[in-house]
């Protein structure tokens, strides 16, 4: 299997392993603080993720492929490092803060 449909199988894969950990992370972060104080941290992120979202993202420069492994794990892991730390998944470990369930967070997220 090759093609386009390899690479949306690819880019499906690592997003969802991304919005999985990202919400995983939001949800144990949960667990561990409570109170007003920690409800007012996660509004005002999700405010501050607002105001980064009306900043458009810079284009990357190409990243060359190794020879070395599959091409599905290379574009997997290229693309797990590169997502990490955007804005989709800071506003994911967010909505895990908030609604406390990792699947439908990582669903909606991946889906949205």
């Amino acid at each position: 299997m090759s093609g386009p449909a390899t690479l949306a199988i690819i880019i499906l894969a690592a997003t969802l392993l991304n919005h999985a950990i990202a919400a995983w992370a939001g949800y144990a972060v949960a667990q561990w603080l409570s109170g007003d104080a920690f409800r007012i941290a996660v509004g005002l992120g999700f405010m501050a993720m607002a105001a980064w979202a009306l900043i458009p993202d810079k284009e990357d420069d190409e990243a060359s492929a190794s020879s070395r492994g599959s091409v599905f794990v290379t574009t997997l892991i290229a693309f797990f490092l590169i997502e990490i730390g955007d804005k989709t998944q800071i506003a994911t470990s967010l909505l895990a803060v908030r609604y406390h369930d990792v699947l439908l967070v990582t669903l909606g997220t991946t889906l949205g």
